[in-house]
Formats: structure tokens, C-alpha cells, sequence
């Protein structure tokens, strides 16, 4: 550790020492924020490496691209970059879902154990004012996640005001760029960020950042919630392929178990409505208050947006729907031994196209496998496969 560091390091300082022992990934973007974020953690000797996302939507996005790999060459980081394909629609959620799944696709290949991000104490209250106003819980009045599957998510400046950002950048002589759209009103956010957000953290930034602290506890002990996964290997593939990718999560049904003999059926409803949260997040999607509406007036039986909400007597599922979201998916019709195998697991109905369509993707696997190699111990191989995951959807939808 340096003898010297700057008052925001030393403030820091002991959030930050348990990533020493981490391998760290950083978002960066060449803004304010992650420009500090990186110093801190340069001034801290934390490892790390940093990851870019090029959307090709202003100008200055070149500059802030070779500003990053120019910071990496100094200070011998890795900068892994990616080219964002064109949004035509719902830029911020498809933006969103397309750098996790950048970030996500790093982390698994490189072996990375925690993501760093750069949001600060007015990101944050800035996202809560806006979920207030359009009545959302505590779930959604938060936001920001702090997991995902296999690596944790850590926001060392989430206490930070932005002032006190700017002013680690300034006293340190440290270049960054100014995205030039933060500064149109016509965005809600930023709206709410000139108009609200910004003066209240500046008079009471030490008070909000303990509010939020407090919420994030409280959370944490109201969301006990476990969230099972069943992965579709090859559906899973096939949608990382498509180059209209919108969501990390393609080929994945999540579970929830829905049975709580201890609480009222208004207090069931409400935890399996935050697990329904908590599975959109993860698909890189906020559920708006008619929404949720939706789910509960549906009995938890409907679509939202490309999120399939359905149920069996003891538990609630959430799925992707890809055949909505990849026009390119097409299988055969389900054989009359696959709806039988459904009727018995009481497998719900709108899952079961998708878990035909994998097993279909699987088994196309194994015949261009064989055509390949036609070894006999190897065919017996596979179909140990085939057979291995059909227990698996046995086990997953077990009462």
C-alpha cells in the first residue's frame, strides 16, 4: 500500500482491501466517475483489468476508446473492448443487456471473480427518486444488483456524491470525458438528476447515503428467495450466436418455489412478485408498476415483454422466450412421448416448447456427432447425455 494516499483513497480504503484477493474486472467508459474508480484503484494497488463498450453513437466515443487502451498500456491493465451492434428501439434496456452479456462472456473466459462498477451516492438516488415515482418496491426502488452468476458485483463509490468525484479527478489532474447527451433534460434521468437528484445530495448527501444503506440491508434480509436455474445448453448457443442478442440469459428457466405455509397468501404474492424482480434484473429488464399489476392480475401467468411468468401447484417459473425474441428458432412439432413426459413431470404448458426445442437442438448435436465419428462407445456416450438431461427436467420440476 502507498504511504500516501488521497482522502477519498483513505476513505476507501477499507471497502477496498478485500479485492486484493479478488480478480477484478472494471466497466469502464472514460466518464468522471470510472476515471476515478480506476485511479483509486491504481492509488489502493488493487488488481484489476478494465472492460469498454463502444455503442458508435457520438463522435467522442473514438477519443474515450483510445483514452482507455491508452490508460491500460500505462498501467499494464488488459482492455477488452466490444463493437455494440445499432438499437433501433429501447436504447438504455437493450444497451444494458448487451454490455452484461459482453461483461459476462469476459468473466466466464478469463476467470474473473468480481465486476467493478462506477456508480455513485447520486446515481443511485437519482434511480430511487425516479422508482418512487412510478410506485415501485423496495426491490426495484434499489435497482442496482450485486450478483450475478458466478461473480459478484462491487460498487466501491455507491457512498460517493458526484461532487466529491469531480473534485478526486480535478485535484488529481486526471482527463476524462463529459457524455454530452447527460446534459438533455428530454431524458427522464437526466431530469431527474438536474432538477432533484443533485441539489438534495449536496445538502443531505451524508444522510441519503445511509438510507440507502439501511435499505440495502433490509433488502438483503427480505429477499431470501433462492432462485434455481435450469440451463439449456444449446439454446443457449444458439441465441449467443444471433446477432440480435438482447438479453445474457437466453436459455435459462428459473425457479422459484412458491410454498410458504407461514404466510398469508398477500405475503406469498408479494415475495414471488420481488423473486419475478429480481429473475428480470438478471435478464437485464425493469418491470414497470403496470407490470407487475399485470403479473398479479394474471395469477402469475403471462407475458412480459420477452419474459415468459408461468406456474405449477408448487412454483413459479420465469423464461425467456426465444422464439419471440429470434425469428430464426423453428422445431417440429412436440411428439405425443414428450406431452406425456410433460403431463407427468407437470411440466406448465408455456414451458414446454422451449425444453423441445433443446432436447431437438440436442439431439441434431449427437446425430452430426456421430456422422463424424461413428464410434460406438461414443454413441452410447451421448445418449447417456440425452438421458442424463432428461432426469435433470425430472429433478427441476419435482414437487
Amino acid at each position: 500500500m502507498p504511504p500516501f494516499l488521497s482522502p477519498l483513497a483513505l476513505r476507501l480504503k477499507e471497502n477496498l482491501l478485500p479485492l486484493m484477493d479478488s480478480k477484478n474486472l472494471l466497466g469502464f467508459s472514460g466518464g468522471v466517475d470510472s476515471t476515478a474508480l480506476f485511479f483509486l484503484l491504481v492509488e489502493c494497488e488493487i488488481p484489476f483489468d478494465i472492460a469498454i463498450v463502444h455503442y458508435h453513437t457520438r463522435k467522442e466515443a473514438d477519443d474515450e476508446l483510445s483514452h482507455a487502451q491508452h490508460l491500460a498500456k500505462i498501467y499494464n491493465k488488459h482492455c477488452f473492448i466490444s463493437h455494440a451492434p445499432h438499437f433501433s428501439q429501447n436504447f438504455e434496456s437493450q444497451a444494458r443487456a448487451f454490455r452484461f452479456s459482453f461483461f459476462d462472456e469476459i468473466i466466464q473466459t478469463h476467470k474473473y471473480t468480481t465486476l467493478l462498477l462506477a456508480h455513485q451516492l447520486n446515481d443511485c438516488f437519482e434511480w430511487l427518486l425516479m422508482q418512487l415515482t412510478r410506485g415501485s418496491g423496495l426491490s426495484n426502488l434499489l435497482g442496482f444488483e450485486s450478483a450475478r452468476k458466478g461473480y459478484t458485483i462491487v460498487r466501491p463509490l455507491e457512498s460517493i456524491s458526484k461532487d466529491k468525484v469531480y473534485a478526486y479527478c480535478k485535484e488529481r489532474g486526471l482527463k476524462y470525458f463529459e457524455d454530452s447527451s447527460n446534459a438533455d433534460l428530454a431524458f427522464k434521468r437526466n431530469a431527474f438528476r438536474v432538477r432533484f437528484a443533485n441539489e438534495l445530495v449536496r445538502e443531505y448527501g451524508r444522510g441519503i447515503a445511509k438510507s440507502l444503506e439501511y435499505l440495502k440491508q433490509d433488502k438483503q434480509r427480505l429477499n431470501t428467495l433462492s432462485v434455481k436455474q435450469l440451463r439449456l445448453e444449446c439454446l443457449a448457443e444458439l441465441t449467443q450466436d444471433s446477432k440480435d442478442c438482447i438479453c445474457s440469459q437466453g436459455g435459462v428457466i428459473f425457479k422459484l418455489e412458491s410454498a410458504f405455509a407461514c404466510e398469508s397468501v398477500e405475503m406469498e404474492q408479494n415475495r414471488l412478485l420481488q423473486g419475478c424482480d429480481k429473475i428480470a434484473k438478471l435478464c437485464g429488464y425493469v418491470l414497470s408498476l403496470a407490470q407487475r399489476k399485470e403479473i398479479l392480475k394474471s395469477g402469475f401467468c403471462c407475458k412480459i415483454h420477452y419474459l415468459m411468468v408461468t406456474h405449477s401447484e408448487s412454483a413459479l417459473f420465469v423464461a425467456v422466450d426465444i422464439f419471440d425474441m429470434y425469428k430464426n428458432v423453428t422445431i417440429p412439432p412436440m411428439t405425443r412421448d414428450f406431452k406425456t413426459f410433460c403431463q407427468k413431470s407437470k411440466i406448465p404448458p408455456r414451458l414446454r416448447k422451449l425444453l423441445f426445442a433443446e432436447l431437438c437442438l440436442l439431439e441434431s448435436h449427437q446425430k452430426a456427432d456421430d456422422e463424424k465419428n461413428p464410434n460406438l462407445s461414443k454413441n452410447k456416450e451421448k445418449q447417456a447425455d440425452f438421458k442424463q438431461f432428461m432426469k435433470k427436467i425430472s429433478h427441476f420440476f419435482a414437487i
